[in-house]
């Protein structure tokens, strides 16, 4: 399953930090053995706001993903749904 989970850094956040969280993050779950995996970004070079698209065999596995980000790297993704049209972000591809 799809799912979105979106993203706004707080106004005093320095984009240089979020974007090494982001890296960090992305590199821990490459070489983890976990239940969910990012599919893709969109939004983050030089914009206050984002999303990812994260992949996840099921809701519980997404939600894991959302802690797992909070807790580790005390930054705060909102989910928001599962994707049923994952086209639709993806710019009809």
């Amino acid at each position: 399953m799809f799912f979105l989970a979106e993203f706004e850094m707080l106004p005093d956040t320095r984009y240089e930090e979020v974007s090494s969280k982001i890296l960090s993050w992305e590199r821990e779950m490459e070489t983890g053995h976990f239940a969910f995996k990012i599919i893709g970004k969109y939004g983050f070079y030089g914009a206050r706001k984002g999303f990812f698209i994260i992949e996840a065999d099921n809701i519980d596995a997404f939600y894991l993903c959302i802690r797992h980000f909070r807790d580790v790297y005390s930054w705060d993704l909102a989910p928001i749904h599962p994707l049923k049209d994952f086209s639709k972000y993806c710019g009809g591809k």
